[in-house]
């Protein structure tokens, strides 16, 4: 198993100061393709957003919880995904900003921060600005007391009061919510790291599998690239995935993104 074969305490997917990314998509990119990919990125024109207030009304969600032995899963942007299972709740990479450095929203909120329920436990899949908000992150650990699992040499990023895991690739946290225990496992994705032009894959970046107490499957796989065999082996080692939240989004122009974000195709 190439993606899966190191244990969590092993140090091999680190070069010196930086995480290696070992996806086929990646082979021959490096830190100066990254910037053109963001760059470039941003050149391309972005979406009307009147019109994309025609295609994708804003609902409002109902988040009351449901009983136990139910999961309810609402999409609230991006890709901030809140996960009620019966009791416990779970956020994917909770973002609350309007805008991020370049980027502005193209459609409201269907809620803001502090219409959320309880939550209880926080997975970030990595550093980059929109799936990260700090400010985000420091109201569910200060409100709530909430758990925070992140990838390894993120802990600088957290509060200091923060009740974290910090997970290698193939890393398990079991954790324990309203008595019903968790196996949640971070796994590789085809992507990379950086909150600036010096730190890029300081940070490990990856995705996370989540096994509910009745034995459910959720896999979110954070930002990564379409890389087939990384996802071939999670369902071998890892069995029938109950439920995938992928992440399409800025595929374009595709000769540069194709290698980090997933398109509709």
């Amino acid at each position: 198993m190439r993606y899966l074969k190191n244990a969590p305490t092993e140090k091999s997917w680190l070069k010196g100061e930086r995480f290696i990314n070992e996806c086929d998509l990646w082979k021959g990119r490096s830190l100066g393709f990254n910037v053109i990919s963001f760059f470039a990125n941003n050149l391309t024109s972005q979406p009307d957003r009147k019109e994309c207030a025609k295609q994708l009304p804003v609902h409002r969600p109902d988040l009351t919880q449901p009983r136990t032995g139910i999961t309810k899963v609402t999409w609230l942007g991006h890709a901030t995904v809140l996960i009620q299972d019966g009791p416990v709740n779970i956020i994917t990479d909770p973002v609350f900003v309007d805008r991020i450095v370049t980027y502005s929203r193209l459609v409201e909120k269907p809620v803001d921060l502090k219409g959320l329920p309880r939550i209880d436990i926080v997975l970030i899949s990595h550093d980059h600005g929109d799936h990260f908000d700090e400010e985000a992150v420091r109201y569910l650990v200060d409100r709530y007391n909430a758990t925070v699992i992140i990838g390894k040499n993120s802990k600088d990023l957290l509060p200091s009061k923060a009740a974290s895991r910090i997970l290698d690739w193939t890393g398990i946290a079991h954790v324990t919510k309203q008595d019903r225990q968790y196996e949640i496992h971070f796994l590789p994705s085809c992507h990379w790291s950086g909150r600036g032009l010096t730190d890029h894959f300081k940070r490990l970046w990856g995705g996370f599998l989540v096994v509910t107490p009745e034995g459910r499957k959720i896999y979110y796989p954070g930002d990564t690239g379409y890389e087939i065999g990384l996802f071939k082996e999670i369902r071998w080692n890892y069995g029938p995935i109950d439920l995938c939240l992928l992440p399409i989004g800025a595929y374009l122009p595709r000769e540069f993104l194709c290698y980090q974000h997933i398109d509709p195709a």
